[in-house]
């Protein structure tokens, strides 16, 4: 159980780190 919450936090960090990349490609884009 606890290594599924672990692989969980995973994604979700890999999600959240590709989510800022492509906000700050839109920034960058933007400005």
């Amino acid at each position: 159980m606890r290594e599924r919450a672990k692989i969980r936090a995973e994604q979700e960090g890999k999600s959240v780190s590709a989510l800022a990349r492509e906000a700050f490609e839109q920034f960058l884009r933007a400005g």
